[in-house]
C-alpha cells in the first residue's frame, strides 16, 4: 500500500499509520518474547536462557531485526525513506509456520484441513492480486497520472485511496482471471508492459491456484459423502 500513502487525507493516512504502529508494537513483543520462548533441538527441550538467546541471535532475528526498519521510512520526512516500509513485507516469511503451529494445535479433521488450504490458496490469490494493483498504481504515479488507465475511468474521485486501490484490484483480479471487461485499460507502454507480464504470469500460476481450489473442493465433498455413508451405516 506504500504508493498510495502520498495524496490522500491526513485523517485516513493517520489511521493507517495506527493500525501499522499497533502491528509494529506486537511484532517487537514477539521479538522479545522469542529470547525466552523454549525450543527442541534434535527432541529435546532446550531452556536454557544462554542456548535460546544465541539460537534465535543466530537464526530469525536477523530478519526480524531488518524487517524493523519499516519504522524509519514511517516517521522519515524523506521521501525515499519511505521505501523503507517494503522491509515489513520480510515478516510474512512466518506465515507459514504460524499457519503450521495453528494447525497442529486445533489437529483439525481432513476435511477442516481442506478446507484450510482453500482459504489459504484464496488468500494467495488476493495478495497477489493487491501487489499487482499496488504495482499499476505505482507506474500511475510515475507517469504523473496523465495519458494513464485513470484518464476516462468514472466512478474515481481524485486523490481518493479507496477509489484508486479498489480501481487497481479490481483490473487486477480482472486480468488474472482473463475475464476483460474493458473498462479499465492500459494507455501507456509501461501499463502494458505491465498487463503483458500479468497476463504470462496468470496462465502459469492462476490457472494452477484455481486448479488446486478445484482439487479440494472436489476432496471436501468426498469427505462429506463419506461422513454420510458412515452415519447411516451406524443407523443401520
Amino acid at each position: 500500500m506504500l504508493v498510495f500513502f502520498q495524496n490522500i487525507s491526513n485523517g485516513f493516512n493517520n489511521q493507517l499509520v495506527l493500525i501499522d504502529l499497533v502491528a509494529d508494537a506486537i511484532y517487537m513483543t514477539s521479538i522479545i518474547l522469542h529470547f525466552r520462548t523454549a525450543y527442541y533441538h534434535h527432541g529435546e527441550l532446550r531452556a536454557h536462557s544462554s542456548d535460546i538467546f544465541f539460537n534465535y541471535l543466530t537464526g530469525s532475528f536477523i530478519i526480524d531485526a531488518i524487517s524493523m526498519l519499516s519504522l524509519i521510512g514511517r516517521f522519515s520526512n524523506f521521501s525515499y525513506l519511505n521505501y523503507l516500509l517494503l522491509f515489513t513485507l520480510l515478516r510474512l516469511y512466518q506465515v507459514p509456520s504460524l499457519i503450521a503451529s495453528i494447525e497442529d494445535y486445533f489437529q483439525f479433521s481432513r476435511q477442516v484441513k481442506s478446507t484450510v488450504e482453500v482459504i489459504k490458496l484464496c488468500f494467495v490469490i488476493f495478495i497477489l492480486a493487491h501487489w499487482l494493483g499496488c504495482i499499476l498504481f505505482a507506474i500511475t504515479k510515475i507517469e504523473d497520472y496523465e495519458d494513464t488507465w485513470l484518464v476516462g475511468v468514472s466512478g474515481i474521485e481524485e486523490n481518493n485511496l479507496t477509489d484508486y486501490y479498489v480501481a487497481s484490484l479490481y483490473w487486477a483480479l480482472m486480468t488474472m482471471s482473463t475475464v476483460g471487461y474493458g473498462d479499465i485499460t492500459p494507455k501507456s507502454t509501461k501499463e502494458r508492459i505491465l498487463t503483458i507480464a500479468v497476463m504470462i504470469l496468470s496462465s502459469v500460476v492462476f490457472g494452477f491456484l484455481l486448479s488446486s481450489i478445484g482439487s479440494l473442493l472436489m476432496e471436501i465433498s468426498a469427505y462429506s459423502s463419506e461422513a454420510r455413508l458412515l452415519l447411516m451405516q451406524k443407523k443401520f
